[in-house]
């Protein structure tokens, strides 16, 4: 081909793409650097959906994008959010809308012999039980929704032992029941779709946030990494996420994606915990213009970019932190133009499979991927037993004080999250009666301090809820209601769970 001919196939390839960006009114910045910085915003899809604030789950199956729980609504009802094999019962997904008025809804199952059959869903709205209903049926709700939980509950594989015990003559205390339930099953349970109603009964075109594949480079992890690696900063929980230590000049966090991605926006749905304040955004070996953040309460915070970003590897680079603390970032998303988008890294899936081979032989292993549930009650006397049922003594010495009734239940999985909770029903009799209800809840992550044939140990954190109901005959019934963050240690005994503090132990076995 000659010189001629070759330069003009050139100019006419020139001279199209300058029509093709002129149309689409996309001025493209070509400097040198990685990828495309656009000068003026490029016409996107219009996005004609709805989304909530957050969605997350206690497990799923990995990989992620395939089992995970967006799959719940996305429109699709041959795809099924799958939770971790072994976990079933008791095992969530958590909607948080920004105040969604819901009609009704249903939670569509098929039955597969592969997967844990679920009797029936507990459905909690704002953090209160609305009720237990079968799958497939319509859920009422009527009313403005924050948070929406729904709870496998009854399933198959539930087995419950009595345990024997002896009674104490010399004790005051007289045990009543004593008895622990497992669920023996190695399936996932599954739940295929999700469908939401507004006013009119009309059905909200809601959809799950889509997740894109990506390496998280972070220029470091403030220990224990366990608890604030760059994954949790896509985890949904806004009680956790990603936390960096203070002393590196250059604090950049780089997200590397296996194909071109654009970039328009940057959200950050949690900004509680949040404590950016500067920070620069670009495409890597670029130039760095630099963001604000400015919270407003509690509301999210949404940044457009100042050019449209188009490209694979992209760079965060933190610039200023409330009070020079070391940075912190609950949970961020990107924003494509259209829609947002989360991130997933098989990272998870390799640590998983690492954590559940390496528990191998050790009391660990009794408990990952199980569920524990304890029930015991206990009657107080003011003498001990021998003395309290006497035929010498009169009847109002073998009149009970109190009863006692505990219920605890314990969930470790081996994607290092876990859950416990423990509801104290406490009766005072005789001439002040009283009734007294006390649940502490405490969810979040774990990790390993040692492990044993004998014996395993590992730390918890959580986010730690304790609500206290007191009745009294007469009077308006009161609560009380706090929250905090805990760290406690729990030990793994072949048949006994014992927590540093805020439990009680859980018998389970003998």
């Amino acid at each position: 081909m000659g010189k001629s001919k070759t330069f003009s196939i050139l100019v006419l390839i020139t001279l199209i793409t300058s029509v093709f960006f002129a149309g689409c009114g996309n001025n493209v910045n070509e400097l040198e650097g990685e990828g495309t910085v656009f000068d003026t915003v490029p016409n996107f899809e219009k996005d004609t959906f709805m989304y909530p604030i957050s969605m997350r789950s206690s497990s799923y199956r990995f990989p992620e994008n395939n089992f995970g729980d967006i799959n719940l609504i996305d429109g699709n009802e041959s795809t099924t959010w799958q939770t971790l094999q072994g976990l079933i019962t008791g095992e969530f997904v958590e909607f948080e809308f920004d105040s969604l008025f819901i009609s009704y809804f249903n939670v569509k199952s098929e039955k597969n012999l592969r997967y844990g059959s679920v009797k029936n869903i507990l459905v909690y709205a704002d953090q209160k039980l609305i009720g237990s209903y079968p799958l497939n049926t319509t859920i009422v709700v009527g009313r403005k929704v924050n948070t929406l939980r729904i709870e496998l509950g009854e399933t198959d594989g539930m087995n419950t032992v009595e345990v024997p015990f002896e009674i104490d003559s010399s004790s005051n205390l007289r045990q009543d029941k004593l008895n622990y339930e497992t669920v023996y099953t190695s399936k996932s349970a599954a739940i295929n779709e999700i469908a939401f109603y507004g006013e009119n009964n009309k059905r909200y075109a809601l959809r799950s946030v889509p997740v894109k594949k990506a390496k998280l480079n972070f220029y470091g992890v403030n220990p224990p990494a366990q608890l604030h690696n760059a994954r949790l900063m896509f985890d949904g929980k806004k009680n956790f996420g990603w936390e960096g230590p203070e002393t590196e000049e250059e604090k950049i966090l780089l997200f590397s994606f296996d194909e071109d991605q654009i970039i328009h926006a940057i959200y950050f749905p949690f900004t509680e915990n949040l404590n950016i304040t500067k920070f620069g955004f670009r495409l890597r070996k670029r130039a760095l213009p630099e963001y604000t953040i400015v919270k407003k309460g509690n509301a999210g915070v949404y940044l457009q970019l100042k050019n449209t970003l188009k490209g694979k590897n992209f760079e965060l680079i933190i610039l200023e932190t409330l009070n020079k603390e070391k940075p912190k970032i609950p949970e961020m998303m990107f924003h494509d133009g259209s829609r947002m988008f989360s991130i997933f890294s098989d990272s998870l899936e390799f640590f998983h499979r690492q954590l559940i081979d390496s528990s191998k032989n050790t009391t660990l292993a009794l408990y990952l991927d199980n569920r524990v549930k304890s029930s015991r009650s206990y009657t107080e006397f003011r003498l001990p037993l021998r003395e309290s049922f006497s035929k010498a003594k009169p009847v109002s010495d073998s009149l009970p004080l109190k009863t006692v009734s505990t219920e605890s239940i314990f969930r470790v999985g081996s994607n290092s999250t876990f859950i416990i909770q423990e509801t104290q029903k406490i009766q005072t009799l005789g001439t002040k009666p009283e009734t007294s209800i006390r649940t502490r809840y405490a969810e979040g992550y774990w990790m390993l301090k040692n492990k044993g044939g004998e014996q395993s140990e590992i730390i918890c954190y959580a986010i730690l809820t304790e609500k206290i109901s007191r009745f009294i005959p007469g009077k308006e019934p009161a609560e009380t209601a706090k929250k905090e963050s805990a760290v406690f240690e729990c030990t793994l005994l072949p048949k006994y769970i014992s927590f540093e503090k805020y439990f009680e132990g859980l018998t389970c076995g003998y």
